[in-house]
């Protein structure tokens, strides 16, 4: 993590992602994002509100419907998954983070590790749950 060399990419969707898609603004309202470090213009990010909160949440219930679904053993091995992917694009979250935030690279690649391993326990948690 302590490697500066990372090349930053910035993503190319600026939209809302919810539901399995990235999504528009339901007013197709924008925002500009700057550097805190230079003040220079990183990109333009769809400006989320009230309705596209809504539409997520209804995205949100119908996931749902379909996750308790998914036996405990999968739930456990899908958020596994999700903690090593955190973990293989660590550095890059780590910049991203770092560049739209201003806090130092190492600072947030600790982020990174910590989320990794929030997915972890909660995965060895799936076990544990009992009754209905």
């Amino acid at each position: 993590m302590n490697d500066m060399s990372t090349k930053v990419v910035l993503p190319e969707s600026r939209g809302i992602y919810y539901g399995g898609s990235w999504h528009p603004a339901a007013d197709d309202s924008r925002v500009d994002v700057l550097s805190p470090a230079t003040g220079e213009l990183l990109c333009s990010i769809a400006d989320g509100g009230p309705a596209d909160a809504d539409r997520a949440v209804a995205a949100a219930l119908e996931g749902f419907k379909i996750w308790r679904a998914v036996p405990p053993l999968e739930r456990g091995r899908i958020l596994r998954e999700a903690a090593a992917i955190l973990r293989r694009n660590g550095r890059e979250l780590a910049a991203l983070d770092a560049i739209d935030g201003g806090n130092p690279v190492t600072e947030m690649g600790g982020d990174v590790a910590i989320a990794a391993a929030q997915m972890e326990f909660f995965a060895g948690l799936v076990t544990e749950m009992k009754g209905s």
